[in-house]
């Protein structure tokens, strides 16, 4: 066989030699196991016993490490490290183990004997060693590495578990102090208890006050409402009502009288209803249920009927003390209502009442009447005809309006007694001459016993006065003037609007000077004349002696002109006069001291004029005027009047002024047309307070013309609405009457003490038609 044979068949047999039996792709050559698919040099070694990769190796790095524990306590020895694909017996996976032939020897062993030379936890020290110099020995310390760990010590914010406790900075001395908010209503429970200590924020459920009252309530904290829900709410230790603050609580109040008010005074308050309480309060008085703030008020019954603070009672004059009615219709008693003082000298003051058209004597001429009532007046409700009077006194002549005018004069004649006198505007003759409507005025004196005198009309006058010409119209004024001589005498003031000294109507006063010798005479031979200065002023119509105004000693006048119109037409004025006056002065009323002028046209200041007395107390007297057609507060009519002080330096203080400027006290009207002012009493005290009191008529006031009268007690000051102000409110009896046309401090008629208010409604009804009443109010009752 040739070379190039052999060589081919050697080469087929190679090739025939190289298979792979278990197709792992690696052929006998390659494949150290060609019967095992997962032998093979790609394969992944895993812990089998098997050298899966063929690198020559069998299980090299999958084997766990493991030390053999022969004494059984679960840390091997170091030295006994070894390989196994599972944990063989007796080998453990933690090693350590310092003397694995004694169990008491390990990592985790305890060296509480600090007496003990073993190093029993295999640490290289012994316990009783105390490395980091705390004062601990290993055995008692969690860390003898760090001298801020160990047993006992103070947990601080450092990051480290300083009392061995196994918490980190936990109740930390440096940190802040937190409370558990149990209710989270954001303030903690002040139980230490519950304390805790943090070296951040507070932990969750935890806050820094620990004010809570109860923190198990949400609605129990410092600064809660306090409300009905049976807790301390806002901490004040006062639970539902016993708290002032509760919100939701109801204010009861007893209604015993179950008059729909509750007793004000008795406020309870509860979070639930009470029987026989309710809501409302108010009532002044709960035994009774006609006393309630719906009542109106009503004087001379003794009770608070409103409850007001501020009393404002009202009198249907029905149920006056006293009222005399006229006795026939169309008599127009109460034309005049007047203070008398003690006339009869019985220790009780006295008063008149006049009626201009009374026929008091039947003769069928109307001449009219002036009726003198004498004290003590009972009261209790009477009512009486002004026939039973004490004396009824009759006019001269036919129609000629004797009683139009009446009023007490004071000692006039200088008997010690005081006298009276009346004025008849319309009267028409004297003795000789006969003039028509001239006018006259009597002076009656008062004596010891005249109620048993027999006086019975005007021929029993201590004097007489009477106009000079024809429709002077005088007597329609007649006042006290006190004494402005000062002789010691009262004067006599008169009045005639019809006079023609200052022009056509000017009108004039005349006053005559009192005396012993005093004596019929015509007022052109009064002792002073003083005229209108203008054409139609009218004056004569109203005025009165005030007291001592400028504080000199010496009596002064007031003398109301409502008709004068230098600050508008009939804007009015009063004209001041100051004692002392003397005989023979004949001029026109400007040339009076002062002068006061209404504000604006229409307001017929001076429709009145009273005395005051010293209101506030400053030694001056002072004096009220009346302007019944002041439009200041009700409207066109309503009505006002005006306190004017006294002072010494009154003519620079007041001398061509405006009435409603700088006055110590203005009192409006409240209603249009109510007139208020038309009558002004004043300089008394009604009420036993020692203050000087005020009734103001309005004849036009009330829904139906009724007429109103009002009572202020003193003292009085500012601006007041006299519907508001008022103590006291009297109402005519029935629809027209004109109740309060005339009003009147009669005096002490009931030996009370105290002054009596007296008023007038000249067409009141309770007798006959318009044949008028006079009414008598003691007290209000209140």
């Amino acid at each position: 066989m040739n070379r190039s044979t052999l060589l081919l068949i050697c080469l087929a047999l190679s090739t025939a030699c190289k298979t792979d039996a278990d197709n792992d792709g690696f052929d006998s050559k390659a494949d150290c196991d060609d019967d095992d698919p997962n032998v093979n040099p790609d394969a992944v070694e895993i812990c089998d016993a098997v050298d899966n990769d063929c690198d020559g190796e069998t299980d090299e790095g999958v084997r766990d490490v493991y030390f053999r524990d022969l004494d059984g306590d679960g840390y091997g020895d170091e030295a006994s490290m070894d390989e196994f694909c599972s944990q063989p017996p007796d080998y453990v996976t933690i090693a350590g183990d310092c003397n694995d032939t004694d169990a008491d020897f390990n990592p985790g062993a305890s060296e509480i004997d600090c007496g003990d030379p073993n190093d029993y936890n295999c640490d290289g020290s012994v316990g009783y060693a105390d490395v980091d110099a705390d004062g601990l020995p290993a055995c008692q310390d969690c860390n003898d590495g760090d001298p801020d760990v160990y047993y006992g010590a103070n947990e601080t914010c450092d990051g480290k578990d300083n009392d061995c406790d196994g918490e980190v900075d936990d109740n930390p001395i440096d940190g802040s102090t937190f409370y558990i908010d149990h209710d989270a209503d954001g303030f903690g429970s002040p139980d230490e208890v519950y304390a805790v200590y943090s070296c951040g924020d507070a932990p969750d459920g935890y806050v820094a006050d620990n004010t809570d009252c109860n923190d198990l309530a949400a609605t129990a904290y410092p600064g809660a409402d306090e409300v009905c829900d049976g807790i301390d709410n806002d901490c004040n230790d006062l639970v539902d009502v016993e708290d002032d603050n509760v919100l939701d609580a109801g204010f009861f109040y007893p209604d015993a009288d179950e008059d729909g008010f509750g007793e004000e005074d008795a406020l309870t308050k509860a979070c639930v209803d009470l029987d026989g309480f309710i809501e409302v309060g108010g009532d002044c008085d709960d035994t009774r249920a006609e006393v309630n703030p719906d009542q109106t008020e009503v004087c001379n019954n003794g009770l608070n009927d409103d409850c007001a603070e501020i009393i404002t009672c009202t009198l249907d004059l029905a149920s006056a003390d006293a009222t005399w009615t006229g006795s026939d219709a169309d008599d127009k008693l109460g034309s005049s209502l007047a203070p008398a003082g003690d006339l009869n000298q019985d220790g009780y003051d006295d008063f008149l009442i006049g009626a201009e058209a009374a026929d008091a004597d039947g003769d069928g001429e109307d001449e009219g009447a002036v009726y003198v009532v004498f004290g003590p007046v009972t009261g209790g409700g009477i009512t009486t005809s002004v026939d039973d009077a004490g004396l009824v006194l009759s006019g001269a002549d036919e129609n000629g309006r004797f009683g139009l005018d009446v009023n007490g004069l004071g000692d006039v004649n200088d008997d010690g007694i005081p006298d009276f006198a009346s004025g008849a505007s319309n009267h028409s003759e004297h003795e000789t001459l006969t003039r028509n409507a001239n006018g006259a005025v009597w002076v009656f004196f008062g004596e010891s016993g005249l109620e048993t005198s027999g006086m019975d009309g005007v021929d029993d006058a201590g004097v007489w006065f009477y106009g000079d010409r024809s429709y002077d119209w005088m007597g329609g004024l007649v006042a006290g003037a006190g004494d402005l001589n000062n002789d010691g005498v009262a004067d006599i003031l008169l009045g005639s609007t019809g006079d023609d000294d200052g022009g056509s109507q000017s009108g004039a006063f005349y006053i005559m000077f009192g005396g012993s010798t005093l004596s019929d005479r015509s007022v052109a031979d009064a002792d002073i004349l003083l005229y209108g200065d203008t054409t139609n002023d009218r004056v004569g119509f109203v005025g009165t002696g005030v007291g001592d105004i400028d504080n000199d000693g010496i009596d002064d006048l007031v003398l109301g002109t409502p008709y004068v119109s230098e600050n508008g037409s009939n804007a009015g004025a009063a004209y001041i006069a100051l004692g002392p006056l003397s005989a023979g002065n004949v001029a026109g009323v400007s040339s009076t001291d002062a002068v006061i002028y209404g504000g604006s046209a229409g307001d017929l200041a001076g429709a009145s004029i009273s005395v005051a007395g010293d209101m506030d107390g400053d030694g001056y007297d002072d004096f009220y005027v009346g302007a019944t057609g002041d439009n200041t507060l009700g409207g066109a009519g309503s009505g006002g009047v005006f306190l004017v002080s006294g002072s010494a330096a009154i003519v620079s203080d007041y001398d061509e002024s405006d009435l409603d400027l700088s006055r110590a006290a203005l009192i409006y009207g409240a209603g249009s047309e109510d007139a208020l002012g038309g009558a002004v009493a004043g300089g008394e005290d009604f009420n036993g307070d020692g203050e000087l009191d005020l009734v103001i008529g309005g004849a036009a006031a009330g829904s139906q013309g009724e007429g109103r009268s009002y009572v202020l007690y003193g003292p009085i000051s500012g601006t007041i609405d006299v519907e508001v102000g008022a103590v006291a409110i009297f109402e005519g009896v029935d629809v027209d009457d004109g109740a309060g046309g005339e009003v009147a401090l009669l005096g002490d008629i009931d030996g009370s003490g105290l002054s009596s208010i007296g008023l007038a409604a000249t067409s009141a009804n309770q007798s006959a038609t318009d044949a008028g009443s006079a009414y008598v109010v003691s007290s209000i009752g209140l």
